[in-house]
């Protein structure tokens, strides 16, 4: 499916930080459909908050708001995270509009000055800005936006009709436009993970990309592995396996996602000493000396040069290299190659003799 947003295959196209960065095309798509009419339904509930200053509901309107700010602040000028992060604005966002929608029904329906105009005006810019980004995608075009465009009508037709006459009946089909028209598209986009399940569940995303994704994205090689592990990954697990000590690691080294990849192969358990991406010290020397003493370390896959972001234990290193046996590449049935796991580090595996 064609869209105007094409990923640059890195998995994290956040755009650019600054306060509209949310409904950027990377972005929008992800949690950004219901904002507005987020914020709009908290400016719905100020009447009763002044009425109601100490009560509960009051009390549960100022936390979600808070959560709500707090998220959005650190998502428009945040360096780095995931677009997937982005999942925690649904509970505010939902309750908010929870809260807010009913106030703004009541608004409309006693005619209060501005208050009373919140409803279509949070269905038309959030059916707008809708619209606006579904734009991107031509194929959308053709089904999605006159969907939308034809429930905003309605219910905004259905609103006019019961400030001219106040007929109770117009009110119902009015609201129930107005969900089915800011809903549509969010639905439709929580849909295209069912249809066109993400190659890459690390990093999770929602939208038509999804049907033409054709290789994984922002996964390191040994990720990659975790799919299809290449011949001396394969021939290293193998070696491994056969080996394996009942009771202890199958190997340690220094990410998560390179113990992962054993773990999800042979299904025998793997520890990385760095953490996720290497750069905690999950381990320390005097644990993996116990570990090592104990029987529970064996084999040992040492980074021999150390990747972006990679936590670089030289004592650990020098502990292993002095105390431990390089294996060479050629009895786990490689030749003269030597492990790169995470396409930007080189590996040798080593073992401490009991």
């Amino acid at each position: 499916m064609q869209g105007g947003y094409t990923s640059n295959g890195n998995g994290n196209d956040t755009g650019n930080g600054g306060p509209f960065r949310l409904w950027g095309l990377s972005m929008f798509g992800q949690a950004s459909w219901l904002l507005i009419f987020a914020f709009l339904s908290v400016i719905a509930c100020i009447p009763r908050f002044k009425r109601e200053k100490w009560s509960i509901r009051n009390g549960v309107l100022a936390f979600f708001l808070l959560w709500l700010i707090t998220d959005f602040v650190f998502f428009s000028f945040s360096n780095f995270f995931h677009r997937y992060y982005l999942c925690v604005l649904a509970p505010p966002i939902a309750v908010l509009i929870g809260m807010g929608l009913p106030e703004m029904v009541q608004a409309f329906k006693e005619k209060r000055k501005w208050f009373g105009w919140l409803l279509p005006l949070s269905l038309l810019v959030t059916s707008i800005m809708s619209i606006l980004f579904i734009l991107h995608y031509p194929i959308l075009r053709l089904f999605l936006v006159p969907i939308i465009a034809l429930f905003t009508v309605i219910s905004l037709l259905f609103l006019f009709l019961y400030r001219r006459k106040e007929k109770q009946g117009y009110l119902p089909p009015a609201i129930a436009c107005t969900l089915a028209a800011i809903l549509t598209a969010p639905f439709y986009w929580c849909l295209t993970v069912i249809w066109f399940p993400p190659v890459n569940s690390t990093m999770p995303y929602a939208g038509p990309e999804l049907a033409t994704q054709v290789q994984t994205r922002s996964m390191t090689s040994n990720q990659e592995t975790m799919v299809a592990p290449d011949a001396s990954t394969k021939a290293m697990e193998d070696y491994l396996v056969k080996n394996y000590q009942p009771g202890s690691f199958l190997v340690v080294t220094s990410r998560s996602d390179n113990a992962a990849a054993f773990i999800i192969d042979t299904g025998l358990p793997a520890v990385a000493y760095g953490g996720f991406v290497g750069t905690d010290k999950g381990l320390t020397l005097s644990e993996i000396k116990n570990l090592v003493n104990s029987g529970k370390i064996t084999y040992f896959l040492l980074a021999e040069e150390t990747g972006p972001g990679e936590f670089s234990n030289f004592s650990i290193s020098a502990y292993v290299k002095t105390n431990a046996k390089l294996i060479s590449p050629s009895e786990y049935g490689c030749g003269n190659m030597i492990s790169s796991l995470n396409g930007t580090a080189s590996f040798s595996l080593y073992r401490f003799n009991k």
